[in-house]
């Protein structure tokens, strides 16, 4: 289920990751390589790795002492928050002493002073891939890292125009700074300083101005959280004072679930072409929330108990739990599904009544913090019939379109939500429907997946395990929500000056949405 939430938000969100946090980073990074090249003497990867780790540490450094040196209450988010190495090098920064860029930078270094494992620090791990896809950097260790003759180019000398370049690379190459030798090289913090030419490279890029031909851009996302920036506002100047990451979770939140009602905070309908397919991700979220809620509580039933040489299959720990259950779901227990279906259907709270009680969105709440696995079945079969009552005759994932072996290859989803709804469960009682989710999407699904990881990863992934005296408990699950990128989006908004520390929209996030509304 995760995966296909992921390619939705993948499509919704390009240009960024999870991980990409800092938008600032993408010409710094295009700088790092094109200085480099341009310098002369050795241009190998070795040399090129041992001073771009440095160089990335370096980076972290102006960053936090710039969010140190400012008072106001979002400096540390401003300057220096996320930035590779920067929880390892906070700690020494702080003490006051010099510090050795080489103490954290050498790859071979253990313990607790590496900043990073991976080759290239940052750049490896987060950063590398959504740069080749932007045609903004490429090369390997085989080639040697580049930049790509225009947007990298283009990046790089934008940025070179506003930093004390030399001094950063004598600062790298004689391995110890102080913090005088940071504050000198501020121009160089993720906050940008507003140099306009470099943003405004960046929003060609993100938006598609230069036209570049076959790389994503984001014009869709960047729309709709302009307008629900606009709309939200009041909320947002409220919140302020709080930390900034729990401010932009509940303005995460907040868009998601209006995306989903199709309602803008204070109450206006939301309407947008890009918005149905936010809704097929939701919706396809809260059926994983439902799913994964049915097997958290068949474990933590299982918890505890002995091995039962009766609970030999999936469709013997679903008879059992379902045996256990069917007095938690009342008289709904021997009612027919198709009557079922249409009681929810005759008094389910309309689509953009996103705060009242039986909402989807309400439900799904409710059930991620559920620790009675009674409630659980409940709210987890009613979601699940809501979704039913749902689920639109076609299009049910947007304008997120997959061959059928796709969706094969990724069994439960949205598609087989509707198919079973509308032949496979007909004949069944809710009693008997629970009873089917267990054995097939729960039990089965996880023994299935958990056995082909085992097969072919090597990788243990167990939590109810086969053994010769039955299934056997090993652990239970989290219930958890992905994550789409909307954090990150409001990270970039913000670094660009488009909204600012309350998340209100400033001139040119109000010029940004008019544009994009074209």
């Amino acid at each position: 289920m995760r995966a296909i939430s992921e390619a939705i938000y993948g499509e919704l969100l390009p240009c960024i990751t999870n991980v990409t946090e800092r938008i600032r980073s993408y010409p710094f990074y295009a700088w790092f390589t094109w200085r480099f090249r341009q310098r002369g003497g050795d241009t190998s990867y070795s040399e090129y790795r041992r001073l771009f780790r440095r160089a990335e540490c370096l980076f972290a450094l102006v960053g936090a002492q710039h969010g140190l040196d400012e008072t106001g209450s979002h400096a540390a988010v401003d300057h220096g928050a996320a930035l590779p190495g920067r929880d390892t090098l906070i700690g020494p920064l702080l003490s006051g002493q010099a510090i050795r860029l080489s103490e954290f930078a050498d790859p071979d270094a253990t313990g607790k002073n590496r900043y990073f494992k991976a080759d290239l620090g940052g750049l490896d791990q987060y950063y590398l891939g959504t740069l080749q896809q932007l045609d903004i950097m490429g090369g390997n260790e085989k080639a040697g890292m580049v930049v790509t003759p225009e947007r990298g180019v283009r990046l790089a000398s934008l940025f070179d125009a506003v930093v004390p370049g030399d001094l950063f690379w004598k600062t790298v190459e004689e391995d110890t700074l102080s913090v005088p030798r940071l504050r000198e090289l501020h121009p160089f913090c993720p906050c940008f300083g507003r140099n306009q030419p470099e943003r405004d490279a960046l929003l060609d890029i993100l938006l598609g101005r230069d036209q570049h031909e076959n790389v994503p851009v984001m014009r869709d996302g960047l729309r709709l959280m302009l307008d629900f920036l606009s709309a939200d506002a009041e909320q947002n100047a409220k919140d302020d004072g709080e930390d900034g990451d729990v401010v932009a979770w509940k303005i995460v939140e907040r868009f998601r679930h209006g995306a989903y009602g199709g309602v803008l905070p204070g109450g206006a309908a939301w309407t947008d072409v890009a918005l149905p397919s936010w809704a097929g991700y939701e919706r396809h979220e809260l059926f994983a929330i439902a799913i994964q809620s049915l097997f958290w509580a068949v474990l933590a039933d299982l918890d505890g108990q002995p091995v039962r040489t009766s609970l030999q299959s999936s469709a013997d720990v679903a008879a059992w739990f379902t045996s256990r259950h069917a007095s938690a779901l009342g008289l709904t227990a021997g009612e027919a599904f198709e009557s079922y279906i249409a009681q929810v259907c005759g008094t389910v709270p309309a689509l953009v009544n996103i705060n009242a009680n039986d909402h989807e969105l309400v439900l799904a709440n409710d059930l991620v913090p559920e620790m009675d696995p009674g409630k659980v079945v409940q709210d987890a079969i009613r979601l699940l019939a809501t979704l039913v009552v749902r689920l639109p005759a076609k299009g049910v994932y947007g304008a997120f379109q997959r061959d059928p072996s796709y969706f094969a290859a990724y069994d439960l989803n949205l598609y087989a939500l509707q198919r079973h709804a509308t032949s496979t469960w007909l004949p069944l009682t809710v009693s008997q429907w629970l009873e089917w989710l267990v054995r097939h999407w729960c039990v089965g699904h996880h023994l299935r997946v958990a056995l082909r990881k085992l097969r072919t990863e090597g990788l243990d992934t167990f939590r109810l395990k086969p053994t010769d005296g039955g299934l056997a408990y090993v652990d239970n699950i989290r219930v958890v929500w992905t994550s789409p990128r909307l954090r990150q989006l409001l990270r970039v908004l913000r670094d660009l000056g488009a909204v600012d520390g309350t998340y209100q929209l400033t001139e040119l996030g109000s010029q940004l949405r008019e544009e994009l509304h074209g």
